[in-house]
């Protein structure tokens, strides 16, 4: 298996409508959680890691206003120029994108408001080592704030039944074994790790998103890319067959029929720097 960080997924159509039903079921938690944990954000700056095609750079950039600022970073330019659409389409001018790996952080030399992430940390081998970046890179009396995966089983269900769904899990387990990362449950260590970089006040939800409308279902099928399938078939963890079997599967067990189901559980944290904390 490779040792190698590699994002499985590559901008494209599918995988930008992929993330906007990711974020569809998953942002009303993050608002909840928002509301409940952060004060107001007016005029605040803020510094978003992995923004892949930028819903929640603008999403932030919505809460800081036009006298706040919002960075947005990723590594794919091709997931920037999704990103940067996206903003104009929102009317957003307080929005800036900057093409950069996440384990280069320590070029940023300024301090933010909030610092956030989501599904981040799971694709590093060296999310520890960024996430103490990451919180180098907030201001004194500012936040940390991550959404990470911390447990890719625990409460995952199925109703009615489904043996594509579970077929499906089952192929993103096996995703997850290639590059044999140490941190895809990251979420389920956040607390430990916050308290050890000297966060304060920290905040933590468990949370567990749900499939409950036709129009998202598709995110079921449009996670198993092209480029998922080559990793699994190269690595010999499935076969092009089986693979394509599970997609026709879910298709025919799942689409148009009566049907819930779970994505895996994840951890919203939240830690403040104070004044005394220096790192």
């Amino acid at each position: 298996m490779s040792n190698d960080t590699k994002y499985t997924y590559v901008a494209s159509e599918a995988e930008e409508k992929r993330l906007e039903i990711l974020n569809r079921i998953c942002n009303p938690y993050t608002e909840r959680f928002r509301q409940v944990y952060l004060p107001d954000l007016t005029g605040k700056t803020i510094l978003e890691l992995g923004c892949g095609t930028g819903v929640m750079t603008c999403y932030w950039a919505k809460q800081v206003g036009p006298s706040g600022k919002v960075i947005g970073v990723d590594m794919s330019e091709k997931q920037l120029q999704l990103a940067e659409s996206y903003a104009k389409q929102e009317g957003l001018d307080n929005v800036e994108f900057l093409a950069c790996d996440v384990r280069d952080l320590d070029q940023f030399k300024e301090q933010y408001d909030l610092v956030y992430c989501r599904f981040l940390l799971a694709h590093l081998h060296e999310a520890d080592s960024v996430l103490k970046k990451m919180a180098k890179r907030v201001k004194p009396q500012g936040f940390l704030y991550c959404e990470e995966i911390s447990s890719l089983e625990g409460g995952v269900f199925s109703d009615p039944d489904s043996k594509a769904f579970w077929d499906r899990k089952k192929l993103q387990l096996k995703r997850f074994k290639i590059h044999n990362n140490p941190n895809a449950e990251i979420g389920s260590r956040l607390y430990s790790a916050f308290n050890k970089l000297g966060l304060k006040n920290i905040q933590v939800e468990l949370c567990q998103p749900l499939i409950t409308k036709e129009e998202d279902k598709p995110f079921l099928f449009l996670s198993l890319t092209p480029d998922v399938k080559k990793q699994l078939v190269e690595n010999g963890l499935s076969s092009a067959e089986e693979f394509d079997l599970v997609l026709e599967q879910i298709k025919q067990e799942i689409l148009g029929k009566p049907w819930i189901g779970s994505l895996s559980q994840h951890i919203k944290i939240l830690g403040y720097k104070s004044l005394e904390e220096a790192f």
